[in-house]
């Protein structure tokens, strides 16, 4: 916007590429029927069961788009500023109120407090809520530190993928190749999984032809129409003692700090 850019990076977790506390968890895309999935494009109504089966809501918000009993643990910010309150209350009275964006119902407008992914006030992620507890698995392992290049496929099926290690000088490729039946699942996120399925040969073809990759399948709707969703974190002092400047929590002061969501 009038020529100013945010950066943004990866993070280099158990998590995908985009991990954030106030996103919810991507349905799970099983390359072996990539192509075919890709193609029939699926709508809200196809995916929103798994949005819900692996969501423990503790709002209380709408069933209909909302789950309990899940892995994945969505709550509310357990704090907000008083100054928080009262900015909601002001600006829903042009905007109106919006108390959940993923209430696909109702007109996305409207200013609100976004939910988290939190567990008992700790962040929740694919690796706390269904990683952690299948590590003692005997069929099992993680491997950290490594860069996926691509998914390796033979004709239009995924057989094994190939990545380097972070920080090898060498930059030596390891491919290691699926057993009989396995799969590939590829949950790198909204910008690290088409950049992975396009290095891999699936995308636009003029695209891949002119970086010269081999093309498995012409989809061009690979890293194309991405829908962000910005937020700004918006900080303020105030020179008045009192609730949000000197409140104390455990002993420490807080600062004065608020989040708004507008979509």
């Amino acid at each position: 916007m009038a020529g100013r850019e945010v950066r943004r990076g990866n993070e280099e977790r158990l998590e995908r590429s985009d991990s954030k506390s106030n996103i919810p968890p991507s349905p799970i895309t099983n390359t072996r029927l990539l192509i075919a999935s890709l193609r029939s494009s699926p709508n809200t109504d196809d995916v929103l069961p798994y949005f819900r089966n692996v969501q423990d809501d503790t709002t209380g918000r709408d069933s209909k788009f909302h789950g309990q009993g899940g892995e994945w643990t969505m709550s509310e910010v357990r704090y907000q500023n008083p100054l928080s309150k009262k900015f909601l209350e002001v600006a829903g009275e042009d905007l109106g109120i919006n108390d959940d964006f993923n209430n696909w119902d109702r007109p996305q407008s409207g200013a609100g407090r976004f939910q988290v992914s939190e567990r008992n006030g700790c962040r929740e992620s694919g690796a706390t809520a269904f990683l952690e507890k299948a590590l003692k698995r005997k069929n099992l392992t993680v491997r950290t530190g490594a860069m996926i290049r691509q998914i390796d496929f033979a004709s239009t099926s995924a057989v094994g993928v190939t990545y380097n290690i972070v920080n090898d000088d060498t930059l030596a490729p390891f491919s290691p190749s699926l057993a009989a039946n396995g799969e590939v699942i590829l949950t790198a996120g909204a910008i690290a999984s088409p950049q992975i399925l396009m290095a891999s040969g699936v995308g636009p073809r003029d695209h891949l032809e002119d970086l010269s990759i081999p093309v498995i399948s012409d989809l061009p709707g690979v890293g194309s129409n991405l829908q962000d969703h910005p937020a700004a974190v918006v900080s303020f002092e105030t020179p008045k003692k009192g609730g949000e400047v000197e409140q104390r929590t455990g002993g420490a002061k807080r600062r004065p700090n608020s989040a708004y969501q507008f979509d």
